[in-house]
């Protein structure tokens, strides 16, 4: 089973008139931004695996890891919050989501990523953001992994 994380990043702008945008700092348009970002942090910074070896293979022999889930996750932004008028750029806006992933290491490197983007892009644009994380409280057990897995294709094929 994957960590689950929770995310909210609040960035802040400067609202302005919507007649004037030059005036003012958009949090929509730099969370946008943010946005499309956080979707390339598995693609491009995660060494992406799948399977290392066939599940019989760590069946017979146990201190091989059957599959390589550590360097698997996913980055989702499912939350975007701006504004209260169709005709003011909104001062702050909050985007929210999870990050799912299999070992310590692998979400230390998407909270990593993920700081260094959101910090970076509301840089680029003259805002400024609020990241929180809410760190998961459970850790995988590889071996148990296996079996689950195991389990999950016999009754898979078995129904088949």
């Amino acid at each position: 089973m994957a960590h689950v994380s929770q995310f909210e990043i609040c960035i802040t702008g400067k609202g302005t008139h919507g007649s004037q945008p030059q005036l003012g700092v958009d949090p929509v348009l730099v969370g946008a931004h943010v946005v499309t970002a956080l979707h390339s942090i598995v693609s491009r910074s995660l060494h992406y695996k799948v399977f290392e070896a066939l599940f019989i293979t760590s069946l017979l022999f146990p201190q091989k890891n059957c599959f390589q889930f550590k360097d698997s996750a996913v980055v989702s932004v499912t939350m975007f919050h701006a504004g209260e008028v169709s005709n003011v750029i909104a001062d702050t806006a909050t985007l929210g989501g999870t990050i799912r992933d299999f070992d310590a290491s692998v979400f230390n490197d998407i909270c990593r990523r993920l700081e260094e983007i959101v910090h970076g892009t509301c840089a680029a644009f003259g805002a400024k953001a609020k990241i929180t994380i809410k760190v998961p409280i459970f850790t995988n057990c590889s071996s148990c992994m296996c079996v689950l897995f195991y389990f999950a294709v016999m009754c898979v094929c078995v129904a088949g």
